[in-house]
């Protein structure tokens, strides 16, 4: 008898440390989202994939832009939307912090809910050919659904359904921009001394110019030691400094393209096509790297229009770190890039 009260007791014990879970669980959801409704608007963002698409819709409902930029943080510090405006082109910078290829399925798609003329999504060529594919925070159903359809195996796929279960509370999707938040917070109150220098910054690197952004900041962050992010209230980054690793330039050889990451390209030209929307491809520059491959047939594969710069030669003092530009490498690409696309306008 006593036995049977004491399991009674524990078993409501646990139901209701059980149920306080789910409640702190769904609570917390609720929140996070709610912080991202409440704090998207016009004037601001979250480096975030869902918020950077609610602020591409308010500043572009019925009036969509002629190209939208998807990609991941080399999108958003390599892509000027005023180099563009004046080289005539209205653009939106559609670029998110940590995206991955799988994640592009879903960009697109929101996206092409603008009715731009053109979705221009870049890509890092080296990962096309890599056998392996992450995942990452932010994935959505349709990206999920994309990557079971297409040919991966059977590890692959069951990782993409696990990272999309295990994303489904939201501390997972916004902890990065939390933690940057905090991180920059800190740093406010953080001493630093004069004349401080990253070990690895370039000693050849020419005496800092002044900083003059094309657009109006909106927050500021340090992200190393001589090297700070703007953000733009118009979607982009700017990184301001120089603090790159050493390091020669190598000649790498690429042989065959991953065939899973093939299709899910195709896959979203393919819903771009069905959109009226059309889509090209961005092979992006790299600072290390000399890529040799069949830029042809990698086109041929993804059966839409691919724009190759992988590479592009890019003064090494127009880079921010390691694989960004800074605000003086990104005018240089984005004049590039926009001369490029050109043949675009519409006005």
């Amino acid at each position: 008898m006593n036995f049977y009260i004491f399991s009674s007791k524990t078993f409501r014990i646990i139901g209701l440390f059980v149920l306080t879970l789910i409640t702190l669980f769904c609570a917390v959801n609720m929140v996070l989202r709610g912080y991202v409704l409440l704090t998207t608007n016009e004037q601001n963002f979250i480096q975030e994939i869902a918020s950077k698409a609610k602020h591409m819709q308010i500043k572009h409902q019925g009036n969509p832009p002629d190209i939208i930029f998807v990609g991941n943080s080399h999108t958003e510090y390599h892509v000027s939307t005023q180099t563009f405006k004046n080289h005539g082109i209205d653009i939106y910078n559609y670029g998110v912090s940590g995206s991955i290829i799988p994640h592009y399925i879903y960009m697109s798609d929101k996206a092409a809910d603008l009715k731009p003329e053109y979705v221009v999504i870049s890509l890092p060529v080296e990962a096309l050919y890599r056998e392996n594919i992450e995942f990452k925070a932010g994935m959505h159903f349709i990206d999920v659904q994309a990557i079971l359809d297409a040919p991966f195996g059977l590890k692959q796929k069951l990782g993409a359904v696990k990272a999309y279960l295990t994303e489904l509370h939201a501390t997972r999707i916004y902890a990065e921009p939390i933690n940057d938040k905090i991180v920059s917070l800190y740093g406010r109150f953080t001493p630093r001394k004069p004349n401080q220098l990253s070990t690895t910054t370039n000693k050849n690197t020419a005496e800092k110019e002044p900083f003059n952004p094309d657009c109006k900041i909106i927050d500021k962050s340090t992200i190393g030691k001589n090297l700070f992010s703007y953000k733009c209230y118009n979607g982009d980054l700017i990184m301001d400094g120089v603090d790159i690793p050493t390091g020669k330039m190598k000649t790498v050889t690429l042989d065959k393209p991953n065939q899973g990451k093939i299709s899910l390209l195709r896959k979203m030209a393919d819903n771009l096509t069905s959109k009226n929307v059309k889509a090209i491809f961005i092979l992006e520059p790299s600072r290390t790297s000399k890529l040799t491959f069949n830029a042809g047939e990698l086109q041929k594969a993804i059966g839409a229009t691919v724009i190759n710069l992988s590479n592009l030669q890019i003064p090494q003092d127009m880079w921010g770190d390691g694989s960004h530009l800074n605000i003086k490498g990104r005018s240089f690409y984005s004049n590039i890039l926009a001369k490029k696309l050109e043949f675009i306008k519409t006005k």
